[in-house]
């Protein structure tokens, strides 16, 4: 949650004032809450439900809320060359080709598509991944279990 409402703070810095008192504090939080590897662990219930998470690379390590953070981190300007972002994206890159749940999937080539070209072959591979497991419905590829829904 902290990255998320770091993320909407760096856009809103444009219109109104944001204290960077603020911001340095919010960073230094997601910065202590970054576990050796690389992940960020998971805390409170209200962000487990959020995030939907199923995938753990141990009880603490979560792939989605790692790729979340990322995220939040990298579209508010963040370079991957940060060390925060460096350790998440090496850790990330570990850990994708033993991911096969579609939700952090895509949360993760999203993840490497921001980062940019030094990440491109982890993204390729997640991509083919849930090119793979996509389902043709109405001439249209989409995730398996979802729906479009078009106005008459």
């Amino acid at each position: 949650l902290t990255a998320l409402v770091l993320k909407c703070l760096y856009a809103a810095k444009s219109y109104i004032h944001v204290d960077e008192y603020y911001l340095r504090e919010a960073v230094a939080w997601i910065e202590n809450n970054q576990l050796p590897s690389g992940a960020f662990r998971m805390r409170g219930q209200l962000l487990k439900n959020l995030i939907k998470d199923r995938v753990y690379t141990n009880k603490d390590e979560s792939v989605s809320l790692s790729s979340f953070v990322s995220i939040s981190l990298l579209e508010s300007g963040w370079q991957p060359e940060d060390p925060i972002l460096e350790k998440t994206l090496q850790y990330l890159s570990t850990v994708t080709p033993h991911v096969d749940d579609l939700y952090p999937q895509s949360l993760m080539a999203y993840t490497f598509t921001l980062a940019g070209k030094r990440n491109m072959r982890n993204r390729a591979l997640l991509l083919r991944k849930l090119y793979q497991q996509a389902v043709t419905e109405g001439g249209r590829r989409q995730a398996p279990g979802f729906c479009f829904h078009f106005l008459p």
